[in-house]
């Protein structure tokens, strides 16, 4: 096993420093790839580590632009939603929100509903049995 001196060391470093700003460079976009993408648009109101939601919503209205009208909000207002199909789920959710000082509303009651569009018999006939009762 190579064992590396401490110059060694250092020259790795250096190599890995001039590695990142050759590659990363924070900042403003160097000349050459802003020519490379033209018509690139920076929209700060729709920053995604403030609130992503926005950002989906306005791929929402790019989608039926310009020929349908967007709701800003959604459905759901932008609102994080959960949804729990059983008492541990719910236990799960009431911890977390307890943890975390936050509180929910209900948008939908507990148990699950099929509309009356939905049917609720097999359309699909049941098997005949043949005269042994297979």
């Amino acid at each position: 096993m190579k064992r590396y001196t401490n110059e060694d060391i250092r020259e790795f470093e250096i190599a890995v420093n001039e590695m990142q700003h050759s590659l990363i460079r924070e900042g403003k976009l160097r000349q050459g790839v802003r020519d490379a993408v033209p018509g690139l648009n920076a929209w700060p109101a729709l920053n995604n580590n403030n609130n992503p939601y926005n950002a989906y919503r306005f791929g929402i209205a790019m989608a039926g632009a310009p020929d349908f009208k967007t709701d800003k909000k959604g459905p759901n207002g932008g609102d994080f939603m959960t949804m729990s199909y059983t008492s541990g789920d719910d236990e799960i959710l009431n911890s977390a929100a307890k943890q975390m000082g936050v509180k929910s509303s209900a948008i939908a009651a507990k148990k699950s509903k099929e509309t009356d569009d939905v049917h609720k018999v097999s359309p699909v006939a049941n098997k005949k049995r043949n005269r042994y009762g297979i």
